[in-house]
């Protein structure tokens, strides 16, 4: 591996991460905000699973070549 490799590959670690963390806080956020206004338990997990599914694919497309250690398509 060249060292500009082992650069892009710290960065892309050090960033990710708390990218991520961030992602997970938002879902957890929403799943207790459904469950509250009273949708049930397997609808509430439904809605997060697709709407984060579909939130990851144009997130991909949009910004995919901006985004750390990612190839761009």
């Amino acid at each position: 591996m060249s060292k500009a490799q082992h650069n892009d590959v710290r960065e892309s670690a050090a960033v990710s991460p708390n990218w991520r963390a961030g992602v997970f806080v938002v879902i957890q956020v929403v799943v207790v905000v459904l469950l509250v206004a009273g949708y049930d338990l397997p609808t509430t997990l439904a809605v997060v699973v697709g709407t984060g599914l579909a939130a990851g694919h144009v997130i991909r497309q949009v910004f995919g070549p901006l985004l750390p250690g990612r190839d761009a398509r």
